[in-house]
């Protein structure tokens, strides 16, 4: 519904997956990211879904059903950039959606530039330490909330059960929606600058992508041109 208002970028560093992306006509960047330019180890696994730049936690994975998809059938070092590095103005970036099996919040730390234009993230945040020393779910929001955004939901649930995988027992693994604060947005609200304009329009499109109809309420009741 919201196609024609949407300019997607896919950041892929599988070569095979980014050419994929490219044939289809999608606007697509080939690299890695991290919180600095550097070598990274990225381990590819049994289920390829579940690799990821951390090492599985095995003796926490092992508790539950089926966790040999974690099991790792190749290391191979890539080179990685942040996202302040290829996002620009002629790519600029203003919702993302992250999904990198931990790597997250060393992206999300790569990109003061981007996350000082953005409206929002859709970002998936472990609760359990799925992987040895990755970040988790307080790091994350925390990061966020000091960046004047606000956890507004979870999205989807990654539930694990002892004996059997059924998206069912205990949460794992979460979709949460983080968005600017309301308020944040209206108390910055200039509408004789163009750009800020913009970005009072890229905000309400999101909201309503998300059917967050309290916050449009609030953001047309709140409302007070300058």
């Amino acid at each position: 519904n919201f196609i024609e208002v949407l300019n997607p970028i896919f950041i892929e560093p599988d070569t095979s997956a980014f050419s994929q992306l490219e044939e289809k006509g999608y606007n697509a960047i080939n690299c890695a990211l991290w919180s600095e330019e550097k070598e990274k180890t990225f381990r590819i696994t049994k289920n390829q879904q579940t690799s990821s730049i951390y090492a599985p936690n095995y003796e926490f994975l092992n508790k539950y059903k089926d966790s040999e998809r974690f099991d790792i059938k190749e290391e191979v070092k890539i080179n990685c950039t942040t996202l302040d590095n290829i996002i620009d103005k002629t790519n600029e970036v203003f919702f993302m959606k992250l999904d990198t099996e931990g790597s997250e919040y060393e992206i999300l730390k790569g990109g003061n530039n981007v996350i000082s234009n953005a409206v929002g993230f859709e970002i998936e945040i472990a609760f359990k330490e799925l992987r040895l020393n990755q970040p988790l779910f307080y790091e994350v929001n925390q990061f966020l909330e000091s960046n004047n955004f606000i956890l507004i939901d979870f999205l989807n649930f990654n539930k694990w059960e002892r004996d059997i995988y059924r998206n069912f027992g205990e949460i794992m693994l979460v979709d949460a929606l983080y968005l600017r604060r309301p308020e944040y947005i209206l108390d910055n609200l200039d509408l004789s600058n163009e750009e800020n304009y913009a970005n009072l329009i890229r905000y309400i499109i999101i909201l309503a992508m998300y059917k967050r109809l309290d916050l449009l309420k609030y953001m047309k009741k709140n409302f007070e041109p300058k």
